[in-house]
């Protein structure tokens, strides 16, 4: 998946000399350069898996039709190695240091992506709260394979989660990034908040997106639900509960395709959130 024999072969752009390129993303399956052209700046994403670019296509054009600044999709190729290429946004990553009218924007933002009904289902036609069950009981297997779960964790979590799932039985209907890191926020020299990076775009449940943004930038996601409605009771336990499930995923991500550098972090941070939600449980 070398861009210098990539590049060539794509049409419309392969003739285009190359004037300056930056690799992004680099990892065993995917690659992903920024390429500059004389006709202008490009994202090029290049993956090993054939097709597996059409998800990110999609969501692309959904969002788009509901009016979200994301970028153009300029080619895709299903490959292998599979190609995508996207316009390129001008900015840096909202930081919660970042003005306040910025933080409002993307609130906003969210607020409306939230209000939309969903678009893909969990799959095998499983609702919600039966989604979230085989993600936590993969996280419980990865936690206890760490060697820090706490004994009778399982237990504990699995009786934590029984008691969740009626308050689930009404959500995951609505719209959400699923993977809205805050470095997939960007606001652009003009002052616009702009979206990259939307492969995961899903129906869910709203505070997922929260969660997300609480595991991976907490400074950031606590700026940002001061411009949101406040949570009630029954959201801030659905949300600590989404946070140590994202928590323990974020951790073996970060292990296997990362090299594990905040791996510790994130099993902190799902230790922490689940000491919490064992508290609050009591009082339930």
């Amino acid at each position: 998946m070398d861009l210098f024999d990539v590049w060539p072969t794509l049409p419309g752009y392969g003739q285009e000399i190359l004037l300056d390129t930056r690799l992004l993303t680099d990892r065993a399956t995917r690659k992903v350069h920024f390429v500059q052209t004389p006709q202008g700046k490009h994202v090029l994403k290049l993956d090993a898996t054939a097709g597996i670019f059409e998800a990110e296509v999609q969501a692309v054009k959904h969002l788009q039709a509901l009016g979200f600044p994301v970028q153009e999709v300029l080619l895709v190729q299903a490959g292998p190695p599979a190609v995508l290429l996207m316009s390129w946004w001008e900015g840096e990553a909202i930081s919660h240091l970042g003005l306040a009218a910025t933080l409002e924007t993307l609130s906003r933002q969210l607020q409306r992506l939230h209000q939309q009904p969903g678009w893909l289902p969990p799959p095998q036609g499983l609702i919600w709260a039966d989604w979230m069950q085989g993600w936590l009981n993969h996280a419980l297997f990865y936690w206890k394979s760490t060697g820090q779960a706490p004994e009778r964790a399982a237990d504990q979590v699995n009786l934590w989660f029984a008691k969740l799932v009626p308050l689930m039985q009404h959500r995951g209907q609505q719209l959400i990034l699923f993977d809205g890191k805050p470095e997939h926020f960007l606001e652009t020299p003009a002052g616009e908040v702009v979206w990259i990076d939307v492969a995961e775009l899903r129906s869910g449940d709203p505070l997922m997106d929260l969660s997300v943004l609480e595991v991976n930038h907490p400074p950031l996601a606590t700026s940002l639900r001061q411009h949101h409605p406040a949570l009630d009771s029954t959201e801030q336990q659905l949300f600590r509960f989404y946070v140590f499930l994202r928590a323990l995923a974020a951790a073996e991500w970060n292990e296997k395709e990362l090299g594990g550098a905040d791996r510790e972090r994130f099993l902190q941070l799902a230790a922490c959130h689940f000491a919490a939600g064992q508290q609050e449980d009591s009082g339930f």
